[in-house]
């Protein structure tokens, strides 16, 4: 079982592109990049994101993709894009906010899901094979669905994606 936390990882990502701006050797990004492809390899899921119900959890469609993991995801490879200008963060960063994103929460942003499942054609109570189960509601859309960091953090992946458009 890996106990390497979702949102942590998609908070830390960014970290060696951070460096890259102050030493520029190639080595950097090239961590990032390989770091990506291990993960994809391991953990990948369709719409660009990695099974994360809480610890990393492999890539199986059954596993769930925690709502924050997505957001910071996003800010990181926002960050990367302005640093880097690279075309293949941008591509990652179009897939997540056009497949992960808009799946998670409602419309207006008053309910959202903890947890969403790769290809989910079901929204139901019941216990999961995710890390940490809150009484099965975990891809219940709900105001407090989970832990309530989600509730903090949904809204701010449509406004950052477009900060960082131009």
């Amino acid at each position: 079982i890996s106990t390497t936390h979702c949102v942590n990882l998609a908070q830390g990502l960014t970290e060696p592109a951070i460096y890259y701006q102050q030493d520029p050797p190639q080595r950097y990004l090239n961590a990032v990049k390989n770091a990506f492809a291990d993960i994809r390899l391991y953990h990948g899921h369709a719409q660009g994101m990695y099974g994360g119900d809480e610890q990393l959890h492999g890539s199986a469609p059954t596993q769930g993709v925690e709502f924050c993991s997505v957001v910071e995801l996003m800010f990181s490879l926002e960050k990367m894009i302005e640093i880097t200008g690279d075309l293949d963060f941008v591509d990652h960063l179009e897939r997540v906010a056009f497949n992960a994103l808009p799946a998670q929460a409602t419309d207006d942003f008053l309910y959202h899901q903890y947890y969403q499942q790769a290809n989910q054609v079901k929204v139901s109570r019941h216990r999961h094979n995710f890390d940490q189960d809150h009484a099965g509601t975990d891809i219940l859309f709900g105001i407090l669905s989970g832990y309530p960091c989600c509730a903090s953090n949904q809204h701010q992946g449509w406004p950052k994606f477009t900060q960082h458009l131009w």
